[in-house]
């Protein structure tokens, strides 16, 4: 990430922490900070991802500190990403690091982890439900078994049942399916996959053969507030920026024209969107995201932006009425 160079004339790189600066997961402080920077500009809880391959848990440790250090205000449900480990960052099938495992030991293993967080106070709940989801639902082999697996161990654990919500990436993007049809409860949309929108000004190329792609930000957010409804329960989501040219140097995708202001009309339009189409514990926001450094997406502060970005989170909220 540090070593970050731009490859085209205005592309912002390197992004670079301001007040977390380079923190470690793993400690009570750095957990703490985050959460309380968090809560100050009006974030309610994160989704944080989960990662079980049947023979081995991974980057479980955060989480562990969390659960060991109920003084810690990080409030969280759990989001299991479910796809292979690559050296191209992609959850392909090429150059596999980790290979994601759906044999019963490891669905068993992975519901067991999600309800024993659950019983967490911090966790996250829909109507008193504990809030699960799964990131890519598609590639389940049977996801109305995985669901109906996941309802009887909540149930067994002492809970009134479990939220169930897939996200719309990949595969599941634009394809229309019913949560209902995978006997999970709602999605969420997971910006900008589905609904990016080419960039057709040129750029100068500073980064000698670079050759990634760019992507308009203020017509990629045009483009998801003007979405089609749907007639079940899907949550909007909103992301600030996206840019991973940390990981793919010479191919990597960027957003031009994303900024703050910009940001703020986006969270706007889709509190407005979560007022109109959800009710009662349903209504929520997603952010995508809020530390995807080597991504280009994260609300934390930077040299660039420094609190600005959180600034529009929270003015947006304050302009809504939102609480």
């Amino acid at each position: 990430m540090v070593k970050t160079r731009p490859s085209y004339d205005g592309h912002y790189q390197p992004h670079l922490p301001t007040d977390l600066g380079f923190y470690d997961l793993r400690t009570t402080d750095a957990l703490t900070k985050q959460a309380e920077l968090a809560q100050r500009y009006g974030i309610e809880g994160f989704c944080v991802y989960y990662y079980n391959f049947g023979s081995r848990r991974v980057l479980s440790a955060p989480l562990d500190v969390v659960r060991a250090n109920p003084q810690i205000p990080f409030n969280y449900c759990l989001c299991w990403a479910n796809e292979n480990w690559t050296k191209h960052w992609d959850g392909g099938t090429r150059s596999v690091l980790l290979e994601q495992s759906y044999d019963d030991a490891t669905l068993s293993s992975i519901i067991a982890d999600a309800a024993q967080h659950a019983a967490d106070p911090r966790y996250l709940r829909v109507d008193g439900k504990p809030m699960f989801l799964v990131y890519r639902p598609l590639l389940l082999p049977d996801a109305p078994a995985f669901a109906a697996a996941c309802r009887a161990a909540f149930a067994a654990a002492g809970f009134a049942g479990v939220h169930l919500v897939y996200v719309e990436s990949m595969e599941a993007v634009d394809e229309g399916v019913r949560p209902a049809d995978l006997g999970f409860d709602a999605c969420v949309e997971f910006p900008p996959h589905g609904r990016a929108i080419a960039a057709e000004t040129t750029a100068d190329i500073v980064k000698e053969g670079w050759h990634g792609y760019r992507y308009d930000y203020p017509q990629t957010v045009r483009a998801f507030c003007r979405r089609d409804t749907v007639p079940y329960v899907r949550y909007p989501a909103v992301f600030p920026s996206w840019d991973n040219t940390p990981r793919q140097p010479m191919k990597g995708t960027s957003f031009d024209g994303a900024s703050p202001e910009a940001f703020r009309v986006y969270v706007e339009e889709k509190l407005d969107e979560a007022r109109r189409f959800l009710m009662g514990g349903e209504r929520m926001l997603f952010i995508n995201a809020w530390n995807e450094w080597a991504e280009g997406a994260h609300l934390e502060p930077d040299t660039g932006y420094g609190h600005r970005w959180l600034e529009a989170l929270r003015d947006a909220m304050t302009a809504k009425r939102w609480a």
